[in-house]
C-alpha cells in the first residue's frame, strides 16, 4: 500500500487537533479506499493515454513488409510500412471498443489481439472494411 509523503502527514498532525475531525478524516480515507477500485484507477490511466495518443504514419513494427506482404502486396511498391492503425473503433466478441495503435491493421491482429492466443479467430468483412476478433 502507498504511504502518504511524511511532510503530508506532519501537515495533518500539526493542524487537525480534535478528535472528530481526525476521526473524519479516518473514515472518509477508509471509506474511498474500498471505492475506488484499482481497476477504476487503471480504466482512468488508459484512457489519458488514449485520449493523449499522436497519430503517426507508418507501421511502428519494423519487419512489417515481410510480415504483412501478402496482405499489402500492392501498397509495398513505394513505401517501406502500411499504414498506421493509430485510433479507430474495432469489434472483437461483437462488441465495440475505441483502440489506439502505432500498428497497421495486420500487425495489430496479429501481434497484439491474437498473439499466442491458438483459440482467437480473425473475421475480415470486406464489405464493412472491418475485423471481428472471437476469443
Amino acid at each position: 500500500m502507498m504511504m502518504l509523503p511524511d511532510e503530508l502527514i506532519m501537515l495533518v498532525q500539526k493542524n487537525v487537533n480534535d478528535y472528530t475531525t481526525l476521526l473524519n478524516l479516518k473514515m472518509s480515507c477508509t471509506y474511498f479506499n474500498k471505492v475506488i477500485t484499482q481497476f477504476s484507477l487503471t480504466r482512468e490511466v488508459i484512457r489519458d493515454k488514449i485520449d493523449g495518443y499522436k497519430n503517426i504514419r507508418y507501421c511502428s513494427n519494423i519487419n512489417c513488409k515481410k510480415d504483412t506482404e501478402e496482405t499489402y502486396l500492392e501498397q509495398f511498391v513505394c513505401i517501406y510500412h502500411a499504414k498506421a492503425f493509430n485510433i479507430a473503433p474495432i469489434r472483437i466478441n461483437n462488441k465495440y471498443y475505441k483502440a489506439c495503435s502505432p500498428y497497421c491493421n495486420t500487425c495489430f491482429i496479429k501481434y497484439i489481439l491474437i498473439g499466442d492466443n491458438t483459440n482467437a479467430r480473425c473475421d475480415i468483412d470486406e464489405y464493412e472494411d472491418e475485423y471481428n476478433i472471437y476469443y
